[in-house]
C-alpha cells in the first residue's frame, strides 16, 4: 500500500502494561479526537490514511510487560 505524503501529526499512547493497550488506543484516539482536533488550527484530511506504527514498543515480551505505539493522522490547515 502507497501511504501518500503530506501533513502528519503524531501521537504516541502512553506507556502502559500490556493488558492496558487496547484502551489505551482507544484513549488516544479520543483524545485526538474529541480534544486535539477541535481546539487546533488543523482538521483531519479524509482524503488521506491514518495508520498506527507497532514497532518494538509494542514487544511486550522484551520491555518487561509494557508497551506503547504510534498513531499518525493526516492533517491539514482548517479553512478560515
Amino acid at each position: 500500500m502507497d501511504i501518500p505524503g503530506g501533513l502528519y501529526a503524531v501521537f504516541t499512547t502512553p506507556l502502559v502494561e500490556s493488558s492496558q493497550y487496547t484502551q489505551s488506543i482507544r484513549d488516544t484516539w479520543n483524545n485526538i479526537l474529541v480534544d486535539w482536533i477541535p481546539n487546533s488550527e488543523y482538521e483531519f484530511d479524509e482524503e488521506r490514511y491514518d495508520f498506527d506504527n507497532y514497532d518494538e514498543r509494542g514487544h511486550a515480551w522484551e520491555h518487561g510487560n509494557m508497551v506503547q505505539m504510534d498513531i499518525y493522522i493526516p492533517i491539514r490547515k482548517r479553512k478560515a
